[in-house]
């Protein structure tokens, strides 16, 4: 039987690396619920990172979400809009 144990990360880098792994599969956000904010905190470097590299779409008290899809620019306008948009539209 698989070992269901949880463990916390040793530092940023291990958590930017699970991070990109679970990245590579398919989805497109990652929401982060208020009740995690702290684990940014303790992962500050995985913040940077996540700030660095993608477009936050939504900020608030009650959660955090960044668009995987796209890398942030200086110029973030639109961003938002054109991810709500994507949501939006039917499936075709």
């Amino acid at each position: 039987m698989k070992s269901l144990q949880m463990r916390y990360l040793v530092d940023s880098g291990e958590a930017i690396e699970q991070f990109e792994a679970m990245r590579a599969k398919p989805g497109g956000i990652l929401l982060i619920q208020s009740e995690l904010f702290s684990w940014l905190q303790d992962y500050r470097g995985l913040k940077e990172h996540l700030d660095r590299h993608y477009c936050v779409v939504h900020n608030d008290e009650t959660r955090l979400i960044y668009d995987l899809r796209e890398m942030p620019s200086e110029d973030r306008s639109g961003t938002a809009a054109s991810w709500k948009a994507d949501l939006d539209s039917p499936n075709e």
